[in-house]
């Protein structure tokens, strides 16, 4: 469906999975490798800023009771994210009117529909409501107040996580997640963004409960297709139902139930399992 619409979110989920791949080499060049790559993607789609603060490599010990940064390896990262935006600074600094366009397309909504549509994010469903019932209201601030209700919960939680198990991959779950809830122009084709990400959750949480091979690649058929095809149904039912109900909850509750259970996840005492 992404190809048909034409849509670039193939090309930043191909990139967001290679700098899982150079995150999980544990190097610094490999971390550098990988920041560039996130780098890339927020140029491209600048909401993917939101993936940021789960790649910084922070964590509460819990039995010294401290705050562990790795400011080694997150500053390579960070330096290979900066390197890319840098550049689109640079267009910015060279034509200065492109700013304002840039600012309204991507963080104030001003060039999203008003009238009712398949959006997916909660902000653009509270909107929604206040264009329905004639309500004036500051897109940015709804905006902000949104990202600061999602957002945090989840950055704390993986922050002071005591799963010992959610990782790198689990982090950019998280952080697609968010962006995909808060941002103005989400829509359900974005969810199979997210399939290879949840499906290599999957596989890596069957290898930790030791299942057997055919069981890992049973569950990772089932999990991939179910989340690669789930915008069918999910889209099915809201031009089905928009006419009674103009909103498409239906997507945004499937992703906060992944959200939430991912929440869950991670605070799941568990031992830590060397790769």
């Amino acid at each position: 469906m992404n190809y048909a619409l034409g849509q670039i979110n193939n090309l930043i989920t191909v990139f967001l999975l290679l700098a899982v791949y150079f995150f999980l080499k544990n190097s610094s060049i490999s971390d550098f490798l990988g920041g560039i790559l996130i780098g890339i993607s927020i140029s491209i789609k600048p909401l993917a800023i939101f993936i940021i603060p789960f790649i910084i490599i922070i964590n509460w010990n819990r039995k010294n009771k401290k705050l562990k940064i790795d400011f080694k390896r997150s500053s390579f990262r960070l330096f290979g994210v900066i390197i890319p935006i840098l550049v689109s600074v640079l267009f910015f600094i060279l034509y200065p009117t492109l700013w304002q366009g840039f600012v309204d397309i991507n963080f104030s909504g001003e060039y999203t529909e008003e009238e009712i549509n398949n959006f997916i994010s909660i902000t653009r469903a509270i909107l929604n409501l206040f264009y329905i019932m004639g309500i004036q209201s500051s897109k940015f601030i709804i905006f902000i107040i949104i990202v600061l209700i999602v957002d945090i919960p989840g950055f704390l939680i993986y922050i002071f996580k005591k799963n010992s198990n959610v990782g790198i991959n689990e982090g950019l779950i998280y952080g697609m997640i968010i962006m995909l809830l808060v941002y103005f122009d989400s829509w359900d084709h974005h969810l199979v963004s997210l399939a290879p990400f949840l499906s290599i959750f999957l596989i890596t949480n069957e290898f930790n409960k030791k299942s057997s091979r055919n069981q890992i690649i049973k569950n990772f058929k089932i999990g991939y297709f179910l989340l690669a095809s789930i915008v069918v149904p999910l889209s099915g039912v809201f031009f089905l139902t928009y006419q009674i109900f103009p909103f498409n909850l239906w997507a945004s509750i499937f992703l906060s139930i992944i959200y939430i259970s991912l929440l869950k996840y991670s605070l799941l005492e568990t031992e830590e399992i060397q790769p």
